[in-house]
């Protein structure tokens, strides 16, 4: 089963933090652009996908964040952006994408949203 992640920023991820996030979660792997579907793609040294990062979406709604996250998101003010990222059903990917969304709200400030139905939202936010 993919694992999916939502980060919400209170800065935008240009392209600076989003490639220094990359670069903190492992040197040893390849980012492919190539896709016209304006996915980044994170990959081994083989080439198969282990986290697959959308565009960040601005989010400008009073109340939006809280909506998409619930009520631990309600102290999240707009302008917000929202980055979904899957990671593909390979060993260690999870992992990948938590730290690599983490590293977003450590540089950018926000919220990390990494539950599943079953055990309910684990959310960390930037101290």
């Amino acid at each position: 089963m993919t694992y999916d992640v939502v980060v919400l920023t209170q800065e935008m991820p240009d392209t600076v933090a989003v490639l220094d996030g990359l670069g903190a979660v492992g040197d040893d792997l390849r980012l492919d652009l190539a896709g016209r579907d304006g996915l980044i793609r994170l990959c081994d040294v083989s080439g198969g996908t282990l986290l697959s990062i959308e565009a960040p979406v601005g989010i400008r709604a009073p109340g939006e964040a809280e909506r998409l996250l619930g009520e631990r998101a309600a102290g999240l003010e707009p302008p917000l952006w929202r980055v979904r990222m899957r990671a593909a059903e390979r060993e260690g990917a999870d992992d990948l994408a938590r730290r690599f969304a983490r590293d977003l709200v450590r540089r950018l400030g926000g919220m990390v949203w990494d539950g599943d139905e079953e055990t309910g939202p684990v959310i960390h936010t930037a101290s």
